[in-house]
């Protein structure tokens, strides 16, 4: 049987649609939330266990006085405790969202080229897809009308949401949403 967890499901979709390099959503498995860790306080984080931790693994110096020799921001400083909690529980409280595949992106758009009825928007988009730098040039072209262009965010969101949704249930996870199972 899935584990049901409460889920803000546009929270999880922010989460899919800004997953980058410099940024790890978690989904925690106790509350529903989406926590997230920062690029830099990742990789100060493995700065703080190189110090705190010899070659084989003996501890050298308590963790939160290697974080606070850090030089950085307090602010930083606390993102680097965060992600130490949530990076040593990944895989039981925690659950990283992953990363939305590019090629899954250009899939959506050549779909979504699909539905267009206007026969002139639909080979100028078509030919975006052709060329360099097909994001930025169908970005461009659905810039010309307002209401494709709305369309292709509804259509867009809703593929996000079904890549969401089929990765919760991969999980093992049944979202509760508003009080009840989708």
């Amino acid at each position: 049987m899935a584990r049901q967890i409460d889920i803000d499901l546009d929270q999880l979709d922010l989460a899919f649609e800004n997953s980058s390099f410099e940024t790890f959503y978690f989904l925690d498995l106790e509350t529903g939330f989406l926590e997230v860790v920062t690029q830099e306080a990742r990789q100060l984080l493995d700065e703080v266990n190189d110090r705190v931790f010899d070659v084989a693994g003996k501890e050298r110096v308590p963790f939160e006085q290697a974080v606070n020799e850090l030089d950085t921001e307090d602010g930083l400083k606390d993102e680097v405790m965060e992600a130490r909690q949530i990076m040593s529980a990944v895989g039981s409280r925690y659950l990283q969202v992953p990363r939305e595949d590019v090629h899954e992106g250009f899939h959506d758009m050549t779909e979504y080229v699909e539905t267009v009825q206007d026969q002139r928007l639909k080979d100028a988009l078509l030919f975006a897809l052709r060329g360099a730098r097909p994001f930025r040039q169908f970005k461009d072209v659905l810039a010309t009308s307002r209401i494709e262009s709305d369309r292709w965010e509804d259509f867009k969101k809703a593929r996000r949401r079904g890549r969401a949704l089929k990765w919760l249930r991969d999980q093992g996870i049944e979202p509760i949403v508003d009080g009840a199972p989708l």
